[in-house]
């Protein structure tokens, strides 16, 4: 059997080398303050756009905007439709 000694110092260098960068990492998370993208209904989507139910449903059948699901349900994503209206323009 093996017998390891750790001195303080041995466990202040392994401290600094594994939980040091996890500290910075964890600050500039912080710093950058992300926000979780927004999902919008099918209803919330074509009030977005201005445009009606059927209308969005055809653009999403084309490929003009895309949709997302989580089991049943379809949903948007904010930013796919900001760039659907870009491509438009």
């Amino acid at each position: 059997m093996e017998q390891i000694i750790m001195t303080s110092l041995s466990i202040d260098q392994l401290r600094a080398e594994l939980i040091g960068p996890l500290q910075k990492e964890i600050e500039s998370l912080k710093d950058n303050k992300v926000t979780p993208e927004t999902l919008l209904t099918r209803k919330q989507a074509a009030q977005f756009l201005n445009v009606t139910f059927a209308t969005l449903n055809d653009w999403t059948k084309r490929g003009l905007v895309e949709c997302g699901r989580i089991g049943t349900r379809v949903y948007y994503k904010r930013s796919n439709l900001i760039n659907a209206i870009n491509k438009f323009s």
